[in-house]
């Protein structure tokens, strides 16, 4: 996903929480609002991975930091 189209999604969703929707709503709103159904689907696919992917890399960190701690 290129730069512009994060941040552009990004502060769709800020706005929308300002107005009152959750963040799942104002996550699913922003995103079909961006290029419908499909690409929607494209979208929250790849931001599910990345999410992962970044819970995975501070999961990682987490058990490093106390195997590191546990020998000091």
């Amino acid at each position: 996903m290129k730069e512009e189209t994060r941040i552009h999604l990004n502060e769709s969703i800020k706005e929308l929480m300002m107005d009152g929707y959750t963040e799942n709503d104002a996550f699913r709103i922003a995103v079909e609002r961006f290029g419908g159904s499909e690409q929607a689907e494209k979208l929250i696919a790849l931001m599910q991975i990345r999410q992962r992917t970044f819970a995975n890399w501070l999961l990682a960190i987490g058990v490093s930091s106390i195997l590191i701690a546990s020998f000091i």
